[in-house]
């Protein structure tokens, strides 16, 4: 992930073209709108709205070819910006000389005010006298906020409490005592706050008086710009073509008195200033401001017009309850334009016209901006903090309706999610090589709080914690969600008394083995989570979703680290499996509920249950419960797992450990030797040393009969042609299979079907590659022809989908799991072509 320094975009530009290069030589390089999406996805915010503006002002659409131009020149043109800097900057230094200070408001004097620990200042604000700024930025000391040569408690750029919070949390700091490598819950130091003298924060952090602090500078800021303002192009939308969306909300504005009124606000991305009609300033009251001449560029008009025009400070509702203040110039109606715009309705996007009573310019959006959720191609929602919006290219005169009428608008675009991840995974085996992976900073937090908090409990259980992202306070309870949820469920569950029975088994099932235990609501910090059945033909499985959340609130899984991958490569573990005479796979029974959770995170994971299943639904007649044990279902789950398992075998002497911990896969374990008596002895040691960690090892099988009639009944898989992470393997005869049967009677042949049945053949091998290739090449002439996902085929395309498909009309192919010889050594050749 690149962030605004030079030097990470010229690294990311230089991985990009590595990358893309390599895909081209393979022949795999193509305009795919997942790989412009990859790329774009990993740049920060304001590097990507700078390529869409150069991408708008080449006024064509961009291939991958043009965007990876188009970012050279972008990281081209910022370094040639940095040297410039630079060489002016050494330049100026000489006349600047001691005189920093001054400039900077730095008063050395003022340590022990800002900072409650005498400890840390010495640490990091260790030269307090003489020169005191050029010695901090020799010593390349910098705030914490900005990154600035200056105190972080003298910050001016990043002045809001919880921006503070929110930076200071994701650099693993204490809100109490600022050190790195805890929390305040851990905090030794019990300090008050010199502003509010409340303990478990910070002056830096402190909310006391920062609302009213914040509108006195943001009234003294506007007051004070420039009288005439020389606006080369404040009102951008010219003429916009008709499947066009823009970016319109219906918010709450007010003039910071009590009346508060309903306007329909357009987000340009083109406009430099914001704007507010006539009659919606009259509406709201406003009060006679300052005047000013502007210049503007109106709509459809080439050359600017000078107009005097008054200056206000209005709030707009968030979503939240709060407020936020934008300084608005008023305009006359008829110079707001006609937009086309879409309604966010139940179960439906509608399109209108409409003309915006206010215009919110770029210099206000990203205050207002959360995250970009692709619809379909061309089509996207904008996560703002006033609601969802609707903006990008739709095609003419058609509505994007949902099947499922009960779904909440937030679920939009979920399908067509799913299947970009289904067309990613499926071309990723062909070397795509983009990929979202957490950053290495993360991933480094996740592990050293994993490290500092797992421990063994009496029971000869490991305890672990929740790897926390920022504090839990942040964290909504989301009880409302869950509960409105679990009605619905109850309901469904009720028309099918089986299911009800089965549900109600498993989570009676789980209180008995203490993984749940009773609760109760509190008014302290908790979190619910909705769950739902998942049914197969042979099991009913519950889900715990811990990515709910309501409209503009967050998640569980959005407050915590999702953790390190430690788990090793499916593909590489698929070839030693087929390396050694003997295999031997086990599995960890329940896996997650061996891993006992830490008592101050359990009130995070609580959940909605009946007392009676066969009474209504009462107050009297909930139960609340919450896990003891790590749920599957939240986002650091496998994380906690694999490190807790690493972390166990850690302690073992013995070479197998090493075996184990290269190839263990979640809760799967493979081992591999030349004979019987090895493997036997194998399965005694994994036993044992898997017992110490209060864990289970059964279900093994192997290619050995002698092996398997050895093993305990309690201890077998029991079959003879068990599935080793989803490849078939016929023990008996010691052979893998791969299987292209495929279901090809369906009413409708669509995109979106013949990227499933595609998708339905596991290969991470890669075996299978020759025979999917003409199913590949036609689904990305689908791709080029701009199907639609769920849009019928023509009678031609269909005529060549099944042409294709019959050949996949043949039995399993069987394959020799082994591939090697004893004794041999054993070389793996890459080939590749260099340019």
């Amino acid at each position: 992930m690149a962030n605004e320094s030079v030097g990470s975009l010229r690294a990311y530009l230089e991985e990009v073209e590595r990358i893309c290069r390599s895909l081209n030589a393979m022949g795999h390089l193509e305009d795919k709108e997942i790989v412009l999406m990859a790329i774009k996805n990993k740049l920060p915010r304001g590097v990507v709205l700078e390529l869409l503006r150069m991408e708008k002002a080449d006024k064509v659409e961009w291939n991958v070819e043009m965007l990876r131009k188009g970012l050279s020149e972008l990281v081209e043109l910022r370094e040639e910006a940095q040297r410039c800097t630079q060489t002016l900057s050494s330049r100026m230094g000489l006349q600047r000389g001691n005189n920093w200070n001054n400039q900077r408001n730095f008063n050395p004097g003022k340590f022990n005010k800002d900072f409650g620990s005498r400890a840390e200042q010495a640490r990091v604000f260790s030269v307090q006298t003489g020169n005191n700024g050029n010695k901090f930025k020799r010593q390349g000391l910098s705030c914490w906020f900005c990154q600035k040569p200056h105190l972080a408690s003298n910050c001016e750029q990043i002045k809001s409490p919880f921006q503070r919070m929110k930076i200071l949390s994701e650099q693993n700091r204490c809100l109490s005592c600022l050190k790195r490598g805890h929390t305040k819950m851990n905090c030794r130091q019990k300090m008050k706050c010199n502003n509010c003298g409340i303990s478990g924060h910070n002056k830096i952090v402190c909310t006391k008086g920062f609302e009213k602090t914040r509108k006195e500078e943001n009234k003294n800021r506007y007051l004070d710009e420039e009288r005439v303002q020389k606006v080369d192009q404040v009102l951008s939308l010219g003429k916009v073509e008709d499947n066009i969306l823009l970016m319109k909300a219906d918010v709450n504005i007010s003039s910071g008195t009590e009346k508060v009124v309903s306007a329909r606000a357009l987000f340009d991305s083109g406009s430099t200033v914001s704007f507010i009609t006539e009659d919606k300033a009259d509406e709201l009251q406003l009060k006679k401001a300052h005047k000013t001449d502007l210049d503007v560029l109106p709509f459809l008009h080439n050359d600017p017009i000078r107009i005097k025009t008054s200056r206000f400070l209005i709030q707009i509702k968030l979503d939240d309850g709060s407020f936020e203040e934008i300084m608005v110039h008023k305009i006359a109606r008829g110079m707001m334009p006609r937009i086309k715009c879409a309604e966010l309705t139940t179960g439906k996007i509608s399109v209108g016209n409409i003309v915006p009573d206010i215009l919110i310019s770029m210099k206000h959006f990203w205050r207002f901006f959360r995250q970009l959720v692709p619809i379909s191609k061309f089509l996207f929602k904008v996560e703002t903090t006033v609601g969802p919006v609707i903006c990008g290219e739709m095609e003419q005169n058609k509505l994007v309706e949902f099947k499922s009428k009960g779904l909440p608008v937030a679920v939009i675009g979920v399908n067509n999610q799913r299947e970009e991840d289904s067309l990613s995974n499926f071309w990723s085996l062909e070397a795509i090589g983009v990929r979202d992976d957490p950053g290495t900073k993360d991933d480094e937090v996740a592990m050293k709080a994993f490290k500092n908090t797992v421990k063994m409990g009496n029971n000869s259980r490991y305890i672990v914690s929740w790897p926390w992202k920022s504090e839990k306070e942040s964290l909504p309870s989301n009880f409302k969600l869950a509960y409105k949820r679990f009605i619905g469920l109850v309901e469904k569950l009720k028309k099918n008394p089986e299911l009800l029975k089965e549900y109600t088994r498993i989570i009676q099932d789980d209180i008995n083995r203490g993984v749940l235990e009773i609760a109760s609501k509190t008014d302290g910090i908790e979190h619910f989570l909705p769950h739902h059945p998942v049914i197969s033909p042979k099991k009913v499985r519950i889900v715990y979703d811990a990515s709910a959340r309501i409209r503009g609130g967050t998640s569980l899984n959005d407050h915590l680290y999702r953790g390190p991958i430690i788990m090793p490569d499916l593909a590489g573990l698929l070839i030693r499996f087929r390396i050694p005479k003997i295999a031997l796979w086990s599995d960890i029974e329940k896996a997650f509920h061996c891993l006992e959770l830490n008592e101050e995170d359990r009130e995070v994971v609580k959940l909605i249950w009946l007392k009676d299943v066969n009474a209504p639904i009462s107050v009297d007649n909930v139960q609340y419960m919450r896990f003891s044990r790590v749920p599957f279902g939240v986002i650091s789950s496998p994380f906690l797992l694999a490190a807790t398992v690493k972390h166990h075998l850690e302690s073992w002497d013995d070479p197998l450990a090493d075996i184990v911990k290269n190839n263990s896969y979640v809760d799967n374990i493979l081992v591999g030797t030349e004979t019987t008596g090895e493997a036997w002895e194998a399965y005694k040691k994994l036993k044992n040393v898997f017992k110490l960690a209060d864990m289970n090892l059964r279900e093994f099988i192997s290619n050995d009969p002698k092996l398997n009639n050895q093993f305990p009944e309690e201890d077998k898989l029991g079959k003879e042609k068990p599935k080793i992470l989803g490849i078939p393997w016929n023990i008996e005869m010691d052979e893998i299979y791969i299987d292209f049967s495929v279901e090809n009677k369906q009413e409708k042949i669509t995109k979106r079907n013949v990227l499933r049945q595609m998708a339905s053949i596991f290969d991470p091998l890669g075996l299978a590659v020759p025979s999917l290739l003409d199913a590949k090449l036609f689904f990305q002439s689908l791709w080029e022809a701009k199907k639609g996902w769920d849009e019928s085929l023509e009678a031609g395309e269909i005529e060549k989908w099944q042409e294709i498909t019959k050949v996949w009309e043949i039995p399993p192919i069987e394959i020799e799991r082994r591939i090697t010889i004893s004794g041999g050594i054993y070389q793996l050749h890459v080939f590749f072509r260099c340019f």
